[in-house]
């Protein structure tokens, strides 16, 4: 099994590696930049809407570029990772053209069909990865630094997202923990898990909390979407958990409380 672990925040899509060498004379690759479009997109898991088509664009004005394009899986764990798993979308789509070469200013259209189950009881989430392939022009292009030769390879990877969506989807977090805890150094703080039980995924846009202390009940704090950055914005998939910590509010009785949370939809 083939998983790859991430920590990407919100809607960050595209990840610029730039690996050095020291000290090594070898060929210099291609180090361009291009984009894939759109970045997001909805799938049905049956009929017209089961095909879609993106496109690659080369932005460069003199020089070819080669892209791979594959899918994977996508998890977010409770912490806010993403976890991506190739192998469990091999089976489920058919991509074509999976490589492309692309001239300077040269543009690609990639087709991505859905070839897995047709009754869905969820939304399933995957990324489209179009991913810059280094090319070899047999040329040297080094930046000495302290009498030892860089040479500077720049791959580009963008990470479209994938939604493929049974009919009649909606989306339903709640809470399922809020506890008073001790942080490491001693701070007041509460750890709020919430879960979303619908059939498609939502960022919580203009989150609210209100809290009210168990041990009194008539303290009830309300805590909006400019004192929760952590949650807001952030992404929940269907079926799935996420933990956030907040620091707990400073005019409530430290201890056990109750917690309704509330946000604004956004798919």
């Amino acid at each position: 099994m083939s998983l790859l672990k991430f920590n990407w925040h919100k809607a960050l899509f595209i990840t610029i590696l730039l690996i050095l060498s020291l000290g090594i004379s070898q060929p210099v690759f291609a180090s361009l930049i291009f984009y894939l479009t759109p970045m997001v997109s909805s799938f049905s898991p049956v009929g017209k809407g089961s095909s879609q088509s993106f496109r690659v664009v080369n932005t460069s004005e003199d020089q070819p570029i080669a892209i791979e394009l594959y899918l994977v899986k996508r998890e977010i764990s409770d912490d806010g990772n993403e976890v991506y798993n190739q192998e469990n979308a091999d089976d489920n789509f058919l991509i074509y053209p999976p490589q492309t070469l692309l001239q300077p200013g040269e543009e690609q259209t990639i087709r991505v069909t859905w070839l897995g189950e047709t009754e869905l009881n969820h939304e399933l989430a995957y990324r489209l990865m179009a991913e810059q392939v280094p090319i070899d022009f047999n040329s040297q292009s080094n930046i000495t630094v302290e009498q030892n030769s860089i040479n500077l390879i720049t791959l580009v990877r963008y990470a479209g997202a994938i939604y493929i969506r049974p009919e009649e989807i909606y989306s339903n977090v709640i809470v399922e923990s809020a506890k008073y805890q001790k942080g490491n150094n001693g701070e007041d703080q509460l750890s709020l898990t919430l879960f979303n039980q619908g059939t498609s995924h939502t960022l919580l846009d203009n989150p609210s909390l209100i809290i009210t202390s168990v041990v009194d009940p008539n303290q009830t704090i309300t805590l909006t979407a400019q004192q929760l950055e952590i949650i807001d914005h952030a992404n929940i998939l269907a079926q799935t958990n996420r933990n956030f910590v907040i620091p707990f509010p400073e005019n409530l009785p430290k201890g056990e409380v109750n917690v309704t949370f509330n946000y604004e939809e956004t798919l």
